[in-house]
């Protein structure tokens, strides 16, 4: 696992303002009486993937960081 809490939490961030995009389209698509495009239905499902295994992931750095009693610290200069 090469990323860092904090790209998790960003990478999660994008996925849900996403997936809310997408649901928002579901939902317009549902008042105006039309039906879902494959496109549609296939983003939703691959977004919800993605989420599920973001949040899978920042459960494992979580517990990692529990049984060992340390954080990981990115070495990596940061420039603000």
């Amino acid at each position: 696992m090469a990323d860092t809490l904090g790209s998790l939490v960003d990478k999660l961030a994008v996925t849900n303002i996403k997936l809310f995009m997408v649901q928002d389209e579901i939902h317009a698509a549902a008042k105006q009486g039309t039906g879902l495009d494959a496109g549609t239905t296939k983003k939703l499902v691959d977004l919800n993937l993605q989420r599920n295994k973001l949040m899978s992931e920042i459960d494992e750095v979580f517990a990692k960081g529990l049984a060992t009693g340390l954080a990981e610290v990115d070495p990596r200069v940061k420039i603000i």
